[in-house]
C-alpha cells in the first residue's frame, strides 16, 4: 500500500487519489486471500515488483535518469516470474502515459503511449514465449470442472459475480 502511495506524491491532486488506492488495495476484504495464506506469497511479491517498475519508470519519466528504466524492466521482469498477472502492467503504463502527460507535453498523444509500452510489451512477448513455448510440459493439460468447460464456464460467471458483489457490498 505504501509503494502504491509512492507513485506520485508530489502531483498535485493525486496524493489524496494515490492514498484512497492504496487504503482500499490494503482494508479491501476481497484481498484477504493473499494475506491469509501463508503460501500466497506470490501475490505480494507480484505486486512489490509491479509495483515499484511502475514507480521506477514515472520517475524515469519525470526525470529522465536512464538507469531508472533499466531497473523499472528488470523490476517488471521479476514480477512476471513471480506471478503472471504482472501482465498487466503494460496496459497501465500505457493508460497512464496516454491519460497523465508529462508537464508540458500534448495530453493524449497516441505514439508517445505507445513508444512508452513497446519496452514492457517485448519483456511481455519473451515471457510468453518461454512461458508457454519453452517451459510449458507436455503433461499439463486443461482439466474441466464436473469434466465439462461449459460448467467450468458457468462457475467462473458466478465467482465473478461474487467477486464484484463483494468489490460493491464487502459486508
Amino acid at each position: 500500500s505504501l509503494i502504491l502511495r509512492r507513485a506520485y506524491p508530489e502531483s498535485p491532486g493525486l496524493e489524496t487519489l494515490a492514498f484512497a488506492a492504496a487504503a482500499l488495495f490494503a482494508a479491501h476484504p476481497v484481498n484477504t486471500e493473499a494475506v491469509n495464506g501463508v503460501t500466497f506469497l506470490e501475490d505480494p511479491l507480484c505486486l512489490i515488483f509491479a509495483a515499484s517498475s511502475f514507480i521506477a519508470w514515472a520517475r524515469y519519466r519525470k526525470a529522465g535518469g536512464a538507469p531508472l528504466l533499466p531497473l523499472s524492466l528488470f523490476l517488471f521482469a521479476l514480477g512476471l516470474l513471480s506471478k503472471e498477472t504482472a501482465i498487466a502492467l503494460p496496459a497501465i503504463i500505457f493508460a497512464w502515459a496516454f491519460l497523465a502527460p508529462d508537464a508540458g507535453a500534448k495530453p493524449r498523444n497516441l505514439p508517445r503511449s505507445i513508444r512508452a509500452t513497446i519496452p514492457f510489451a517485448a519483456i511481455s512477448a519473451a515471457y510468453i514465449f518461454l512461458r508457454f513455448g519453452i517451459m510449458k510440459s507436455p503433461a499439463e493439460h486443461v482439466v474441466y470442472h464436473d469434466n465439462s468447460a461449459w460448467s467450468t464456464f458457468l462457475l467462473v460467471c458466478r465467482a465473478w459475480l461474487e467477486y464484484f458483489r463483494l468489490a460493491a457490498f464487502p459486508l
